[in-house]
């Protein structure tokens, strides 16, 4: 694919999603903070792609989370103590 602009922030209403995978396109800016509404997600891949900033505080509610790829972006800041929380 080749999507480009930022992930949409109606992806948080896609509260039964297991598995986002996003990598290899042209997605830009942050992550949303409705992403943490994703509590079922299982896999997310954003790998490859121009994302930036910080994670929000909300993405450490998808304590399903097993499989998590975030390489190649611009994301900055601290990795949060309650990594260790996620599955």
């Amino acid at each position: 694919n080749r999507f480009t602009g930022t992930i949409p922030s109606i992806y948080g209403e896609l509260t039964k999603l297991r598995i986002l995978d996003l990598h290899g396109n042209e997605l830009q800016q942050t992550m949303p903070g409705t992403i943490g509404a994703l509590t079922l997600l299982e896999t997310l891949t954003v790998k490859q792609n121009q994302l930036t900033g910080e994670l929000p505080d909300s993405f450490w509610k998808m304590t399903h989370l097993h499989e998590l790829e975030l390489s190649s972006n611009g994301f900055h800041g601290p990795i949060v103590a309650d990594l260790g929380d996620l599955a």
